[in-house]
């Protein structure tokens, strides 16, 4: 016998998605209760619960969520023609990101903000922080390689890891409220001087 099928959500899933990661990413995980989600997503607690799980389930989606904001520095980085270009779009880009024009707030980074707060304390947060972190390296390491395909695979590893240190910096700037212009200079600054690792 064929299963009926279950009734269709009455919800925007993309735009509840986007108020739960409004909510973690001003407030962080800890300060953010099951009143704050079901107020910002006018969903009651069961209907949250049946969508998305746990707070620690719409956290981790919260993660998903915000990393899909970066689809577009993704594919602009494939468009770049050297990899001090490619450096340039991807800190300039996440500095787009962290001075977020929907909400005209200065949030810095979600994963530098908020994830890296739980991370210690909670196993959950701390594996999906370091799964995707990796992920989110080794996209940056294939482009480069891509772009500087005589450069050792030495050199590769630290122009990332530069870049990476330079990305925490500008989301922790950005969320002090430093004026985006200062942190442009110092990302096109920094993507030269790690290009410069990479140099034939």
């Amino acid at each position: 016998m064929t299963k009926p099928k279950g009734r269709p959500r009455q919800f925007d899933e993309l735009k509840v998605k986007q108020a739960i990661l409004q909510t973690f990413w001003e407030k962080g995980f800890a300060a953010t209760s099951l009143d704050d989600l079901s107020k910002a997503t006018d969903l009651v607690r069961p209907s949250l619960y049946g969508a998305f799980g746990s707070k620690t389930d719409m956290y981790v989606m919260a993660l998903d969520t915000f990393l899909e904001k970066l689809t577009d520095i993704r594919m602009s980085l494939g468009k770049t023609e050297t990899h001090q270009e490619a450096l340039e779009v991807f800190l300039l880009g996440m500095t787009d990101v962290y001075y977020d024009q929907t909400s005209q707030k200065q949030l810095g980074c979600f994963l530098v903000g908020t994830a890296l707060t739980e991370a210690p304390n909670n196993p959950i947060i701390r594996e999906a922080l370091a799964q995707r972190m990796a992920k989110f390296e080794q996209m940056l390491e294939m482009t480069l390689k891509a772009k500087s395909p005589s450069a050792s695979s030495t050199n590769i590893k630290l122009a990332v890891e530069q870049a990476t240190a330079v990305m925490h910096s500008l989301a922790v700037r950005a969320r002090t409220g430093e004026p985006q212009q200062n942190l442009s200079t110092f990302a096109r600054t920094s993507s030269k001087i790690i290009a410069s690792l990479l140099k034939d």
